[in-house]
C-alpha cells in the first residue's frame, strides 16, 4: 500500500511547497514516516500533546528525522503545529503502550544485541 499524506485540512499549505512553489514530494514523504514514526495517523488539537511528545522521545532516541545543510532541524512544538490537520493512510494508531514497546523496545533489542 502506498503512503499517502493529506494536507488539505493544513492551515498554512506553503509548508508543502517548494521556494518555486511546486509541491515538495520529499518533504510529504518526510512528513509521512514522521507520522508512521510515532504511530498516529492524524494531527488534531486533541492529540496533539501525545504527538509532540511521541515526537520527541523519537528523536531523542533515534536522532531527528529532517534537516538540511546547515545540520538537523528538530521538531519543536512551533514546526509541530504547522502540521494540524495532516492526515496519513497509516491504519488503525498505536496505543501510547503499543508505541513504547514498538519504538523503545526496538532500540533496547538493539543495544543488547551489540553487547
Amino acid at each position: 500500500m502506498s503512503l499517502n499524506v493529506d494536507y488539505n485540512k493544513v492551515e498554512d499549505k506553503s509548508i508543502f511547497l517548494k521556494e518555486d512553489g511546486e509541491k515538495n514530494d520529499d518533504y510529504i514523504f518526510a512528513v509521512g514516516c514522521l507520522f508512521l514514526s510515532v504511530g498516529m495517523s492524524e494531527l488534531t488539537e486533541s492529540n496533539f500533546g501525545e504527538f509532540l511528545a511521541r515526537v520527541t522521545i523519537w528523536e531523542n532516541v533515534f536522532g531527528t528525522m529532517f534537516g538540511n545543510s546547515d545540520g538537523p532541524i528538530p521538531f519543536d512544538e512551533d514546526r509541530t503545529r504547522k502540521l494540524m490537520g495532516v492526515h496519513v493512510n497509516y491504519g488503525k494508531d498505536d496505543t501510547r503502550n503499543q508505541w513504547l514497546k514498538r519504538t523503545v523496545g526496538s532500540k533496547m533489542d538493539d543495544i543488547k544485541r551489540g553487547v
